[in-house]
């Protein structure tokens, strides 16, 4: 085999190892898609509409908070968190969906779980709601952080956080409809 031959195969082998390797997760989409989800799983259980926000705090959400003057009440439950609520609700919904938490980074606080639950609460304040925080980890069932409320832990298996209790998100939505709407 010359060295054109040569050069030619390990091209062929090299494109051929780069065709076959599992692309990147695409994390805006997958973050979108995981939106979708949570509205769709809120409308159906509450028959209200819920809705992906088409800028997911883009807007208003996060550090963009000076400029929330120049806009309605109505324009914020649109344009603020990521998920669009009905007024009666009384929650501000914010999604992560992540690979993984470590469970030693509750002990810091450098956690991503604070960065979360900063923006978080800082939407919800800016809509005069309780922040919910819910959370998708690959290949396990979703949980919510919602502030610590004594009904929910002595009917649900919880964990304190900060301030939290976080539970399963299927365990929050059997509670009766009173406690999500005003």
């Amino acid at each position: 085999m010359n060295d054109l031959e040569k050069e030619f195969l390990e091209d062929t082998v090299t494109q051929k190892i780069k065709s076959t390797r599992k692309k990147g997760i695409n994390s805006k989409r997958k973050g979108k898609t995981f939106e979708d989800v949570i509205a769709k799983k809120f409308s159906d259980r509450f028959k209200l509409p819920f809705k992906r926000n088409f800028g997911s705090g883009m807007i208003l959400g996060g550090k963009n908070f000076k400029n929330q003057e120049s806009f309605t009440e109505e324009q914020k439950l649109m344009l603020v968190s990521d998920i669009m609520t009905p007024k009666i609700f009384k929650y501000s919904i914010e999604c992560k969906s992540y690979n993984d938490i470590s469970f030693h980074s509750f002990f810091s606080d450098k956690s991503i779980l604070n960065d979360f639950l900063n923006q978080c609460c800082s939407d919800a304040i800016k809509l005069n709601k309780d922040p919910m925080l819910i959370i998708h980890l690959n290949n396990k069932p979703t949980l919510v952080m919602i502030p610590e409320k004594e009904s929910i832990e002595r009917l649900y298996l919880t964990i304190k956080y900060k301030g939290f209790n976080m539970l399963l998100l299927d365990d929050l939505l059997q509670m009766p409809n009173e406690y999500f709407l005003s």
